[in-house]
């Protein structure tokens, strides 16, 4: 989480000595750290998230255990990207848990994962131009926009 208040011109004379505009991030204070997890049901839309501390892969089997237990009696197809930690404690996990499909990516190809999309829209609309004070502040926004229509 971040202070990001935009960003600003600067006039700068390049090496041929002619002005060059170009344009830095004004104004970055790192406020607290906030992992978000999220899925998203291609048939229904709806957004299915979390919020953690940290980042690891025993965290995303505690994810997908939290999906499977919200959605029961259903096979899962679930797509991911190549992240180390999605493919090492994943395959025991998986194989313990016969309902949950895994469907990995090739490398450079998160365009075609659904969840981008959303994540792309959060990026938008609630973290840039922002300056929350508390990670619960920039929590209770991201479910709000979860809550009112992340599906924009």
């Amino acid at each position: 989480m971040k202070q990001y208040e935009g960003k600003k011109w600067f006039d700068n004379l390049n090496e041929n000595g002619s002005n060059a505009l170009y344009r830095i991030p004004g104004k970055q204070k790192v406020k607290g750290l906030l992992d978000y997890f999220a899925a998203k049901d291609y048939h229904t839309g709806e957004i299915f998230y979390a919020f953690y501390d940290w980042k690891n892969a025993f965290i995303v089997v505690d994810f997908f255990e939290r999906l499977l237990k919200k959605i029961p009696d259903k096979i899962l197809y679930v797509v991911l990207d190549c992240w180390s930690a999605h493919k090492a404690v994943l395959k025991s996990f998986t194989a313990l848990n016969p309902r949950l499909k895994l469907i990995f990516l090739p490398t450079n190809a998160s365009w075609m994962n659904i969840i981008e999309q959303f994540f792309s829209h959060v990026e938008r609309f609630v973290l840039r131009n922002s300056n929350f004070q508390t990670v619960q502040e920039l929590m209770n926004a991201l479910s709000s926009f979860v809550t009112l229509g992340a599906s924009i």
